[in-house]
């Protein structure tokens, strides 16, 4: 029988053998584990079920049905799945009208701006065109500059159309403007355009639209009447336009684009548009004080100022026009004025 002592060194020996075998077993078993990892192999690819494999950011990029009856794999539904381009149109519109008053010109339609949007951006692209701008959320589609040599001289011009909706449901008014410049001792210019042009492509846009005869209408010119106020530092700065509130924002946006500057967003129910200007005094100033004046000049984009504009009913048919800051503050900057006196010049010269 052994002794206390060797009875405690057994327990010893046989509580350290233990532990030795159950790391063993442990390290044995991560090992299985790990060496079974290595060794395997991928299955075959999970097929992405038909339908999902692009996301739809566009109302006009709708995917069509397969044309696969039984189980679809995805190669099979992508290859049944090319767009055909005729499905890019819709069905011919049967009344189309071309509209003109003064400056503006316009196309009248009974569908909903969305209708248009496709089949007018295809007929820009089956001209040649491609585009600078292109957000149909925005209801703006402008072609990039198109640049040719004419009578020695190097020329370029761009469209741009703005769809709106028509004061009627379901119809649509589109707006398109014509920008013409010439290259002058290395600096581009503003040439006038001739309203003709831009008559003839909306004519052309019409019968791509729609069949048979476009109607067009001459609408008696409405006279306009602006002046420019300043109400204090609580008033700002308003353009006070003899029309009611329809035929004012229409004139108004017609007047900042026919400057060359951008309405970047447009709230028709709030009554309010944001629009970027150009800073042209700074461009000047910046091409006449260095060497390196085109390099210097900032972009369009950063050399304008950004303003809210919004329009508020005086009587039935007198609208006012404030020009405010991007939070909505009224503002008597100098920019803002000179923004305010360029498009009441403009205006009444409409």
């Amino acid at each position: 029988m052994p002794s206390r002592g060797e009875s405690v060194k057994l327990r010893s020996a046989s509580l350290l053998m233990l532990l030795v075998c159950i790391t063993l077993v442990t390290g044995c078993s991560n090992y299985s584990a790990s060496h079974e990892y290595y060794k395997a192999r991928p299955e075959a690819k999970l097929e992405i079920p038909p339908g999902l494999q692009h996301p739809i950011e566009k109302r006009d990029m709708a995917l069509p049905e397969s044309s696969t009856a039984s189980t679809t794999t995805y190669s099979s539904y992508s290859g049944d799945c090319k767009l055909d381009p005729s499905t890019l149109h819709m069905t011919p519109l049967q009344h189309l009208e071309v509209k003109r008053e003064g400056a503006f010109i316009w196309l009248h339609a009974d569908a909903n701006p969305d209708q248009l949007w496709a089949p007018s951006r295809e007929f820009l692209k089956k001209k040649g065109f491609s585009f600078s701008m292109d957000e149909d959320d925005l209801g703006i589609l402008e072609t990039a500059w198109f640049e040719y040599q004419e009578d020695g001289l190097t020329l370029r011009d761009k469209y741009r159309l703005r769809f709106e909706f028509g004061k009627l449901p379901g119809s649509s008014d589109v707006y398109l403007s014509l920008r013409k410049e010439a290259l002058v001792d290395s600096q581009w210019q503003p040439r006038e355009v001739d309203p003709e042009l831009e008559v003839e492509m909306l004519k052309r846009l019409a019968r791509d639209l729609g069949e048979g005869e476009i109607a067009f209408s001459e609408v008696a010119v409405a006279d306009t009447k602006v002046s420019l106020h300043e109400r204090g530092k609580e008033g700002g700065l308003s353009l006070v336009v003899n029309h009611g509130f329809d035929e004012a924002w229409r004139r108004v946006i017609k007047a900042i684009e026919a400057d060359g500057d951008f309405v970047e967003e447009r709230s028709i129910n709030q009554r309010f548009l944001i629009a970027r200007f150009e800073d042209r005094s700074a461009a000047e100033k910046a091409r006449k004080s260095s060497w390196m004046g085109n390099v210097l000049t900032p972009s369009d984009k950063h050399a304008a100022g950004r303003f809210r504009i919004e329009f508020f009913n005086l009587e039935s048919a007198t609208t006012e026009v404030q020009i405010q800051d991007l939070q909505g503050r009224v503002t008597l900057s100098k920019r803002a004025k000179r923004v305010m006196e360029s498009l009441e010049q403009t205006l009444a010269e409409q």
